[in-house]
């Protein structure tokens, strides 16, 4: 495809060339197209034989042919100097002053047709202050055809004079020799000064957690080349910020374009400018700048209920208040707020314990971008539970609660639940002695078992300020136990009413205590006599049976430590060593042999209590 624009036409155009198939679908591609105003200027010397306005000669040698019009042919003319014999040369032709402040890419050609002698040479130079001059090719040898230079130095330079030398200071002997210049011609672009139309209205489309899509109004320019993007970390963008141009994005290149996807952006606060560059690169001020805010982060947790983590206060209630505040740089969405808990306290979240959803009336506003929650949740059982929150900001990204805020149960917030100590069904004394007490109760339980404690006194009044009896007298107190547990309070006084408060507690400190307080007296009194004493003979042994004795003679109850068993053959007889037949912890004795040589015997049972200190002895059997 060949396109040839109109005559003396430059600018931009912009073409799109699309491939389509039968079906319809298609692609395409836009092209940029730049043409660009140049600018030249000639000198071909056929002024018929007269210096061209403006040039100039310097005759320093002795020739007689210094720098001077010539004919070529016809009205074809030539700028030309040569060493006539005899004659030295130290020929300069200077060109007149060129103002090129409006030209770039400066181009600049002759036709050279150079013939020393000798060590002769010549130069072609230029001067920027019309005194010193910079040289741009020193000729030693013989040459013809056109010379071309670019000489970027000279590029907008508002006085510009150029210089050919021909010199050389040995004598000519008659040697041919001549440096012709013809056909000089300056050839530049013309320098584009004026900036592009100031881009307006750069506002915030859209934006995600990494990215954000920018639109304006579009500028315009005879030699638009681009649209430069800066993005800063603070409000004074500068051109020395992060740049966001035609490499990012190719569209950039483009006066029509409007918007931009700049992606990625890492979280944070930017503010970003926009300003468009023609290809000489004349540019806008930088627009007013836009803030974006990019959050990658989620939501953080917060002031956790309960308060303490991850050791917060012990609760002993089922139904536990969790809650926090939650904050993120932009709006959450109100409705992603979800909860859940370890009902079971297994240290899993297991399948049934799911995301919940909170209610609308458990969330409370706050600021913008921070809100309070909490619910009631009930915990089946009792432990160290763990809770999770999770929420959702309006660009999609999710955070937990929790230490650490990852999802997972490893570092998410608790409640510690303990309850008192299970109820105590029943207190008891089981056995009262002289200076002590029996005393029986059903088992408690408790995850955190700590002890049980009784607190006694004389006074009906009894409470936590009185003696207390607990595993530092008997460490067994210490253990829930299972069944019937027992302990015996020791150094009491005789015949003395007691009153006695039980508590089971925990490591926490909850108590469970007996809702009663139970009493009884130590017992002064002796045990009652043993009744119901059964006597049979079998062959020659002898059986002895009778009812346990469990209550002294002031019907308190009572432990028997052993019986004394006395025996005489005559029927009313007087208790004392001499009869002692023996000792037993049992209400029964079987006496073997005890008929063979006895006509008739005749027994008395004592029984024995714990005030007495002996236990266990058995004296001698009378013979």
């Amino acid at each position: 495809m060949n396109l040839i624009p109109e005559q003396n036409w430059f600018g931009i155009e912009y073409l799109t060339i699309r491939s389509s198939d039968q079906s319809g679908s298609y692609v395409e591609q836009t092209l940029k197209v730049t043409v660009i105003q140049t600018w030249n200027t000639q000198e071909y010397f056929n002024n018929e034989g007269m210096t061209p306005s403006g040039w100039t000669q310097q005759h320093i040698g002795t020739t007689s042919f210094p720098w001077q019009a010539v004919q070529l042919e016809g009205t074809n003319y030539a700028m030309k100097t040569t060493v006539t014999t005899g004659g030295t040369a130290n020929e300069r032709l200077l060109s007149p002053l060129y103002n090129l402040s409006n030209y770039k890419d400066i181009q600049v050609s002759f036709d050279s047709d150079f013939l020393p002698y000798g060590s002769g040479t010549g130069s072609f130079a230029y001067t920027l202050n019309n005194l010193t001059y910079t040289v741009v090719e020193t000729y030693t040898t013989s040459h013809s055809g056109m010379r071309t230079y670019t000489i970027p130095a000279i590029d907008a330079k508002p006085t510009v004079r150029f210089r050919w030398l021909y010199s050389n200071s040995t004598a000519n002997t008659g040697q041919n020799n001549y440096w012709i210049i013809d056909n000089f011609k300056i050839f530049g672009i013309v320098k584009d000064t004026q900036a592009p139309e100031a881009v307006t209205a750069l506002s915030l489309v859209s934006q995600d957690n990494h990215s954000a899509l920018l639109s304006w109004n579009p500028s315009s320019d005879l030699y638009f080349d681009r649209y430069e993007i800066y993005i800063s970390s603070d409000e004074n963008v500068t051109t020395t910020d992060r740049l966001w141009s035609v490499n990012e994005d190719h569209n950039l290149y483009f006066v029509s374009t409007t918007q931009t996807h700049i992606n990625p952006l890492t979280d944070g606060e930017y503010w970003i400018a926009i300003r468009a560059v023609d290809r000489d690169n004349n540019a806008t001020p930088l627009s007013e700048s836009v803030y974006v805010r990019i959050d990658a982060t989620g939501p953080t947790f917060f002031n956790p209920i309960p308060s303490g983590q991850p050791e917060p206060e012990w609760s002993n209630s089922i139904i536990v208040t969790i809650g926090c505040q939650i904050n993120d740089l932009n709006n959450i969405n109100l409705n992603s707020i979800k909860y859940r808990i370890d009902s079971n306290g297994n240290g899993i979240y297991d399948e049934n314990e799911i995301w919940q959803t909170l209610p609308p009336a458990k969330i409370m506003n706050g600021t913008k971008a921070t809100i309070s929650v909490n619910v009631s949740v009930e915990y089946p059982s009792e432990g160290v539970l763990a809770f999770e929150f999770q929420a959702t900001d309006i660009y999609d990204n999710t955070g937990y609660s929790g230490t650490n805020g990852i999802e997972g149960i490893e570092d998410d917030w608790v409640v510690r639940l303990d309850y008192p100590p299970a109820p105590i069904n029943n207190f008891f004394v089981q056995e009262v002695y002289c200076y002590a007490f029996l005393l029986s109760w059903t088992a408690s339980s408790d995850l955190y078992f700590a002890g049980y404690r009784i607190y006694y006194s004389t006074s009906p009044d009894v409470s936590e300020i009185d003696m207390v009896w607990d595993s530092s007298n008997d460490p067994q107190l210490a253990f829930a136990g299972e069944g019937i547990i027992s302990t015996t309070i020791t150094g009491l006084l005789p015949a003395t009413r007691y009153y006695f408060i039980l508590q089971a507690y925990d490591l926490i400190g909850n108590i469970t205590q007996y809702p009663q307080v139970i009493t009884a007296m130590t017992s002064y009194s002796i045990p009652v006599t043993p009744q119901n004493l059964v006597i049979t003979v079998s062959g020659y042994d002898i059986m002895l049976n009778w009812d346990a004795v469990t209550l002294d003679t002031s019907q308190n109850p009572i432990t028997i430590s052993y019986y004394e068993v006395y025996v005489s053959d005559q029927p009313y007889f007087e208790c004392n060593i001499d009869n002692l037949l023996c000792t037993t912890e049992t209400p029964c004795l079987l006496i073997e042999g005890g008929a063979e040589f006895a006509d008739r015997l005749f027994f008395q049972i004592k029984a024995v209590s714990g005030a007495i200190t002996k236990k266990n002895k058995v004296l001698p059997q009378k013979k």
